[in-house]
């Protein structure tokens, strides 16, 4: 049902990637968790970048930017709630499709709640200057606004109401995907970089 249905898969794999995304210890009959590797590993060569073993790098110090889609914006808020002060102020985040409010600030408030959501924003604030930007559309039944202080930006679905520029078909509505194509995003993305 799962190969021959894309509702149903597409569902599965959203109890799947909530499901293995926490400990073994919370439900032992469970696949090992991917967090548990993807997080060290984003904050090993978050470090990696900002601190390269060249010694005349860190006289030009640089920044990272994440971007995390969906589950991603999940894995990257754990990596960066762990990471220590130094990389954390020079880090942004660019989160869209983002989960973090409506579905695992909902159902795992300890960690993901409206605090812990703040805390993140905090975390990456230099001064005056939010270093997180969340990216949400109207039309995505899965990612939501944050509203914790960090820039929000809300994306154009669909970028126009009928056809153009000799298109003969209406604009797509891309809903939870394609964020990195919108001209928000990419406005954004310069204006950081």
């Amino acid at each position: 049902l799962v190969y021959r249905n894309d509702n149903v898969r597409r569902w599965v794999g959203v109890i799947w990637d909530v499901g293995v995304f926490w400990p073994r210890a919370a439900h032992p009959l469970a696949p090992p968790s991917y967090a548990e590797t993807a997080v060290p590993q984003i904050q090993t060569r978050a470090r990696g970048l900002l601190f390269p073993n060249d010694p005349a790098a860190h006289a030009h110090p640089g920044h990272v930017l994440l971007a995390g889609h969906s589950q991603g914006s999940v894995i990257l808020a754990a990596a960066i709630l762990q990471m220590g002060e130094d990389v954390r102020r020079r880090i942004y985040l660019f989160s869209f499709g983002c989960q973090l409010t409506r579905l695992y600030g909902r159902v795992f408030p300890a960690h993901f709640g409206p605090a812990r959501i703040h805390e993140l924003s905090n975390a990456l604030r230099v001064g005056d200057d939010p270093r997180w930007t969340n990216f949400h559309r109207r039309t995505d039944p899965i990612g939501w606004q944050v509203d914790a202080g960090q820039r929000e930006i809300r994306v154009t679905d669909p970028t126009a109401l009928r056809p153009n520029n000799g298109e003969v078909l209406d604009p797509p509505i891309r809903n939870h995907s394609g964020y990195p194509d919108a001209d928000e995003y990419r406005a954004e993305r310069e204006h950081v970089l």
